[in-house]
């Protein structure tokens, strides 16, 4: 497992949006997004959203079409040297099978990276969860207690003045420790805020 970021480490801001994973880079830190309109501050440290895709997962998946339709193609020769080429070419829609089968592979591949997942975002103001079917919830600094993670339930447990908010991780579908440094960070954050609070209410302050 690997060790957590320190809680003064400055956050990197966001390359991609969490909603629809368009590249920000370049854009204001606050702004909203051009594709899909969504009000976004690249200063979130955000936990699940929109699935990044690496090259070597691209890659991948066009071998898999490639593969695919090397063997439509062996099977139709196949078939052509059967029952020949005049015959096969009665039966037109059967040529373009191949096509459309890895046409549906690929949409239902592309559509499922771009699926917005259920993220938490730690911003300035508090805790920012988003559901999906989209369903917005920001929990205030002021309002969290404290945060723990139900293992047996695989979700976040957040104790607010409101009563006890939970969030499934499973929303995520990320491994055991991302899911472990987004609760080490939620504590983190929630920790300094109250040791800050008691500071300042012990010195008279405003507790902000």
């Amino acid at each position: 497992m690997s060790a957590p970021p320190s809680p003064d480490q400055p956050p990197e801001l966001l390359a991609t949006c969490p909603f629809c994973g368009y590249a920000l880079e370049g854009l204001p830190v606050e702004h909203r997004c051009p594709e899909c309109g969504n009000a976004v501050d690249r200063r979130w440290r955000v936990f699940g959203g929109v699935r990044k895709v690496s090259t070597a997962a691209k890659m991948l998946m066009l071998g898999l079409m490639f593969h695919i339709a090397i063997a439509f193609s062996g099977l139709f020769t196949v078939l052509a040297m059967q029952v020949g080429f005049r015959a096969l070419f009665r039966v037109r829609p059967l040529l373009l099978l191949p096509l459309v089968v890895v046409g549906i592979i690929a949409l239902i591949w592309w559509v499922q990276m771009r699926l917005t997942r259920a993220f938490i975002a730690i911003t300035d103001e508090g805790v920012l969860l988003f559901r999906r079917p989209p369903k917005f919830e920001l929990l205030r600094w002021d309002e969290i207690r404290r945060v723990k993670q139900e293992v047996a339930f695989k979700r976040i447990a957040f104790d607010t003045t409101r009563g006890t908010i939970h969030f499934a991780t499973s929303a995520f579908g990320f491994d055991a420790d991302l899911l472990y440094r987004c609760e080490y960070a939620l504590r983190a954050r929630v920790d300094a805020y109250n040791a800050r609070r008691w500071l300042n209410t012990a010195t008279g302050g405003s507790g902000e």
